[in-house]
């Protein structure tokens, strides 16, 4: 029970809490960023650690466009809320009141009417989900019980279809990639200061770090997808009007949905450094995340249906091995100006900015800063990941425990709206 209770009270940060959703999304030094790079473990300060609070969730409780089968069913809605579970989202996309595919002298083409931007025409994708980490230090060992969500999506139109939005074209075509997972890791890592001359560092400090994680995968489904539309034309080469359009790929499902859990190992390292300067402490990092692999028994129905009939083949159970299939490298840089060089009693200032990539293609990238006064804070920042990402926030300490709220925006997947939402997380160990 007396470990159970050091476990809680030690429940290691989100990536995107409240107080770096503030921030504009930027990943802070310091133990409360241990997820993203174990290293941070061990760097003194950084905001502790912090419980995100699933503010998304009260969606499905308060509209009505979760529900499929409601008059207030929106599935673009649905999908940019599902994107973002932690932020109670006040505006999520809207979809198209009308949407008007048609033929002229130029070939097929279509509009939209009402609703948010659709970005059909360009390649675009989403990443989101959720995650809910248990777990704390035992000597110099950290161990977790983290349960997760994990969305990602993938929209790449061919180059007939981007014609379609504009001049119109003879066909369209494009290839949709999807999955959502879920699981629960079990966490163990370690995260220890170098024994590094000081002097070397000029006064700084070096630190490094691993975690490895055992994954038990309890549910997932994936989808891909080509689709074809084609403008027919009559002997002479006229457009008729009439439109065909064929679908098809494979859809899989696996996890406690088939009764085949998942399972895998995945790892992550990290470096950090602290450096004193005449403007205040810097710190530096760098670590890589997600890699290993996960072993899914799925089951695969191919898919086919074009204008006049469709059908749907059983594939039987397929072993998928998916190897390093998030793996991201990520960099940070915070710089944090004591009250002596900012010449006001009990103002701080903290600056940071990260980078990172991934192997499926992503790219994101954050600045933020927060002012500090006494036990107040206030933020700032913006990035950009899979669009522009802006951010306002507020904190407060009360003791080892405070309250952290933030305005955050995100693009909506495949759209060009940007949609507000809320976050809000409790912080621990201040």
């Amino acid at each position: 029970m007396a470990l159970a209770l050091v476990l809680l009270a030690g429940a290691p940060a989100l990536a995107q809490d409240a107080r770096t959703l503030g921030m504009g999304g930027v990943v802070v030094a310091g133990p409360g960023a241990a997820d993203v790079n174990p290293a941070f473990a061990a760097v003194p300060g950084g905001g502790g650690s912090s419980l995100t609070l699933p503010l998304g969730a009260l969606s499905a409780v308060t509209r009505d466009y979760w529900d499929p089968y409601g008059a207030g069913f929106d599935a673009l809605s649905t999908l940019d809320q599902a994107s973002a579970l932690g932020l109670y989202l006040l505006d999520p996309a809207a979809s198209p009141d009308r949407v008007t595919v048609g033929v002229d002298g130029n070939g097929l083409h279509v509009t939209f009417e009402g609703g948010a931007t659709m970005r059909l025409a360009d390649p675009t994708s989403f990443d989101g989900g959720f995650e809910l980490p248990v777990g704390g230090a035992v000597g110099p060992v950290r161990i977790g019980v983290r349960p997760f969500l994990t969305l990602h999506a993938r929209f790449t139109p061919g180059a007939d279809a981007r014609r379609v939005f504009t001049s119109g074209s003879a066909s369209a075509s494009a290839k949709l990639v999807a999955d959502a997972e879920a699981g629960v890791a079990l966490d163990v890592g370690t995260a220890l200061p170098l024994p590094v001359p000081r002097a070397s560092l000029g006064g700084g400090r070096l630190f490094v770090g691993v975690r490895a994680s055992g994954v038990a995968g309890l549910a997932k489904v994936a989808a891909n997808l080509q689709g074809q539309a084609t403008a027919e034309q009559d002997s002479s080469g006229a457009f008729t009007g009439n439109v065909l359009y064929s679908y098809g790929g494979t859809l899989s499902q696996g996890g406690l949905l088939t009764g085949n859990v998942g399972y895998g190992g995945m790892a992550a390292f990290g470096i950090a450094a602290t450096v004193p300067s005449d403007i205040g402490t810097v710190t530096l990092g760098a670590g890589v995340r997600h890699v290993g692999v996960m072993v899914w028994n799925l089951k695969q129905t191919r898919v086919q249906a074009d204008q006049t009939s469709s059908s749907n083949t059983d594939l039987g159970t397929v072993r998928q091995v998916d190897w390093a299939e998030h793996a991201t490298v990520g960099v940070n840089l915070a710089v944090e100006v004591p009250s002596a060089n900012l010449g006001v009693p009990g103002m701080g200032l903290l600056v940071a900015a990260d980078g990172s990539a991934d192997l499926s293609g992503g790219f994101a990238t954050h600045t933020g800063t927060e002012l500090q006064f006494g036990p107040f804070a206030v933020r700032a920042g913006a990035g950009y990941q899979d669009g522009l990402r802006l951010g306002l926030g507020a904190g407060v300490r009360t003791g080892p425990v405070g309250l952290d709220v933030a305005l955050t925006s995100h693009r909506s997947p495949f759209t060009d709206h940007q949609a507000f939402g809320v976050a809000a997380s409790l912080a621990f160990g201040f």
